[in-house]
């Protein structure tokens, strides 16, 4: 009978674990869901693509507003140009094309705009150009663009120029309303 009720206890310890388990890896916008995006960040992981790969999958893209303010947090303390601060903004610019990005950056990134422009002109492919375009024009406006579309005739190079010199109405970027 012992026996019987230690493995019946091992099983609901099991059961338990697991669906701790599967409420952190499906509701990353709560504290276990937040300690396992904290968990998964790695500052050499180029555009900390798991964690958007992660994000998708879960929350609709969207990135809880606990872990973006632990990713800004990680970005002030970086040093420009390094590996970790190229792989925060890309991530913040993937997240940027699907208006997922959270709103820290936008709210105070005021200060990586020059970088992010830099990225963005050196981005080997268009729509890496845009998603820097894209994450440029929302922190020149301090919000995030809802469903950005590129509506423009102008170049990616034009378009950096018209946010570097606060021409935002030039770049023409529009919002897909469905």
């Amino acid at each position: 009978m012992k026996n019987a009720l230690k493995i019946l206890a091992l099983i609901i310890l099991l059961g338990v674990i697991y669906v701790i388990g599967v409420f952190t890896y499906y509701e990353p916008q709560s504290i276990l869901g937040n300690i396992y995006l904290k968990s998964k960040y790695h500052a050499e992981e180029q555009d900390l693509r798991s964690i958007s790969e992660h994000l998708k999958e879960t929350n609709g893209g969207s990135l809880p507003e606990s872990f973006d303010k632990y990713l800004f947090n990680k970005l002030v303390k970086t040093k420009e140009d390094s590996t970790e601060y190229k792989n925060i903004l890309g991530f913040y610019a993937d997240q940027s094309i699907s208006s997922n990005a959270g709103m820290k950056i936008f709210e105070e990134g005021s200060q990586y705009l020059p970088s992010i422009i830099r990225y963005g002109r050196a981005a080997s492919t268009e729509q890496r150009q845009k998603s820097f375009l894209f994450l440029a024009y929302g922190i020149a406006q301090k919000r995030e663009a809802p469903s950005p579309m590129l509506n423009s005739q102008f170049s990616m190079d034009k378009n950096f120029t018209f946010i570097e010199e606060g021409n935002l109405s030039e770049v023409g970027i529009g919002s897909y309303k469905p």
